[in-house]
């Protein structure tokens, strides 16, 4: 699997990922025996600690990326526990984040408030979903 743009994220309830979502780790360009070292590792990770919804308001206006000109959402930092911080620091031994600390956030130029729960998790190549994990309770 080759693509330019890989990332996980957290994908929100009646929503296509492309429109809405929290990205969890961007990864960029990743060498096919590393995309498969990820999808074994949150393989592994979801077979032992499944899935489940997570419900977190984002509210806090905020801008992003080169000129802090892409608006987004932020949650209040006390709910990042929620946000999987175990993975995420697994994830990271992959590639190293250029971004500097996670902050979780959901870009949008048009709602002032998402509290849509994060019903599944996704690892995502140029908006392809390779993997996809539910909360099947």
């Amino acid at each position: 699997m080759q693509g330019k743009h890989f990332c996980t994220m957290f994908g929100l309830q009646n929503q296509n990922h492309m429109d809405l979502h929290c990205t969890h780790k961007y990864f960029g360009e990743l060498e096919p025996h590393l995309v498969m070292r990820v999808i074994d590792l949150l393989d592994g990770w979801f077979a032992k600690r499944p899935y489940r919804t997570i419900q977190i308001p984002f509210d806090q206006e905020d801008w992003f990326g080169p000129g802090q000109v892409i608006r987004v959402l932020r949650c209040d930092p006390r709910f990042n526990q929620q946000l999987l911080p175990d993975l995420k620091h697994v994830l990271d031994r992959f590639h190293e984040d250029t971004y500097g600390k996670y902050k979780p956030h959901i870009t949008t130029d048009r709602l002032n408030r998402i509290n849509i729960p994060f019903d599944r998790y996704l690892f995502v190549v140029d908006g392809k979903i390779i993997r996809t994990y539910h909360d099947d309770r």
